[in-house]
């Protein structure tokens, strides 16, 4: 999903830059005045500031599409990944999610492609709990875990 911000120019309760950014990291931010456009496959987003009147257009249809890894082995996450399918027929595999702090408000769906009532998935952070503990197993075919951060620790959803 883009991700639109500003920050003030404070005390004066302006608006000194917006910034918008897809998810790929693309993007760009303008002060004081100006537009910034990202264009999507069937839309386009667009922000403009004037004095300390921000304005957000959208245009098109917005149908965002999430990165799909599938694993076979050992996997460790990259900031991209929204859906992880794991095939574990070949034996248990780890997924380590990156840290907890790296994906503050980002959901990441972890789910087993069905073996893992034979050979477990774990998923694991590379700082941070789940729900608590160190790392969760899908002990079930077809199996999964939604898991959000809150900037320290994963939780499941």
């Amino acid at each position: 999903m883009p991700f639109v911000g500003g920050e003030g120019a404070g005390g004066g309760g302006g608006v000194s830059q917006v910034c918008v950014a897809a998810d790929t990291g693309s993007g760009s931010c303008i002060t004081t005045s100006g537009t910034v456009t990202i264009n999507g496959t069937a839309g386009e987003i667009s922000t403009a500031v004037s004095g300390t009147t921000v304005t957000v257009g959208f245009s098109g249809t917005f149908s965002p599409a999430y990165a799909v890894t599938s694993v076979s082995a050992d996997y460790s996450a990259v900031l991209s990944d929204r859906y992880i399918l794991v095939d574990s027929s070949g034996g248990p595999i780890t997924v380590t999610l990156l840290s907890a702090a790296s994906t503050a408000g980002r959901v990441i769906v972890v789910k087993d492609k069905g073996a893992a009532g034979t050979n477990n998935v774990t998923v694991q952070a590379a700082s941070g709990n789940i729900d608590g503990g160190a790392s969760k197993a899908i002990k079930s075919n077809y199996g999964s875990y939604r898991v959000t951060s809150d900037g320290s620790d994963y939780f499941i959803v």
